[in-house]
């Protein structure tokens, strides 16, 4: 059965090291190019301004450069790939506006020998039980080394089925189900509260935290930075593939990481990540070779 694509993305620290800039011994940044349909246009104001953020995030910590246009014109759209060439971008991304020739975009692309990842269609896909596979299947790997881990799991009504995948995956980790909304403030008090309610023994042993949105995962990180005690954690991982949101969080010291779900909008985060991934010195992303980066703070 053939695969859709679930990525895992973090960004290796050395990549890291790479600046924007001219002079001697400085690499230019590598650039990708995103274009959207124009706002109320199947886009919307806040959608906009959430890919400019992680836009902009990704050309502090990445050090990706970026061009961003935004058109519901195709034909257009069509000329976006070839002008996303001429800059010099290894990869574009693009959500494709109503009655765009989605098969002549990549045929462009192929032409130009330009990745091309195109929000919302089988580039980006994947399902939330596939995510929660993919997520359990990186945090048995993360953990391989640590004895008898215990791993903290947010579950939401609405997301469950990447919970059921993840723990039938990631059955050597002893999974300690909270159920909590996929909610940032609501996951903080999920996990605050447990934190408190147990002992120290207990709290040390959780070496993961496994999160069925990207806003739950925020939560948690939230309640074990604000926790006044030494704690195990070395991981976090989350659903969505929203990295960008992760890589500005007070939390060190631990690896954190967002498993692409591609579905409605969060389907752009997560080509865009794709693109940052190529950019930076990824392997393609192929619908059958899924690709796990690294993102350690």
């Amino acid at each position: 059965m053939k695969r859709t694509v679930t990525s895992v993305f973090v960004g290796i620290m050395a990549l890291l090291l790479l600046v924007t800039g001219f002079g001697c011994g400085k690499k230019a940044a590598p650039k990708i190019a995103v274009m959207l349909p124009e706002t109320g246009s199947g886009i919307s104001e806040e959608t906009a301004a959430a890919v400019e953020e992680a836009l902009f995030a990704v050309s502090g910590n990445d050090a990706v450069e970026y061009l961003f246009r935004q058109s519901s014109d195709a034909a257009e759209q069509l000329a976006f790939i070839d002008m996303a060439k001429g800059w010099r971008a290894l990869a574009v991304v693009i959500v494709p506006t109503e009655g765009a020739d989605t098969e002549e975009m990549k045929k462009i692309a192929e032409e130009k020998n330009i990745t091309l990842y195109l929000a919302g269609f089988e580039s980006v896909e994947s399902t939330l039980a596939q995510a929660g596979e993919e997520a359990g299947k990186f945090a048995v790997g993360e953990l391989v080394k640590v004895k008898q881990p215990s791993c903290l799991a947010l579950v939401s009504d609405e997301n469950a089925e990447a919970y059921n995948a993840f723990e039938t995956t990631a059955g050597s980790l002893d999974c300690i189900r909270i159920d909590a909304e996929a909610d940032r403030e609501a996951a903080r008090e999920a996990v605050s509260k447990w934190l408190a309610d147990h002992d120290k023994d207990t709290v040390a042993a959780v070496a993961a935290v496994f999160a069925d949105s990207d806003e739950a995962a925020l939560g948690a990180m939230d309640a074990f930075n604000e926790y006044d005690r030494k704690t195990g954690l070395r991981l976090v991982v989350g659903i969505g593939g929203r990295l960008f949101d992760y890589t500005a969080h007070e939390l060190d010291g631990i690896k954190v990481a967002s498993v692409a779900a591609a579905e409605a909008e969060d389907s752009i985060f997560a080509a865009i990540q794709l693109a940052c991934q190529k950019a930076l010195g990824g392997d393609a992303v192929e619908l059958e070779n899924i690709n796990l980066l690294i993102r350690k703070k």
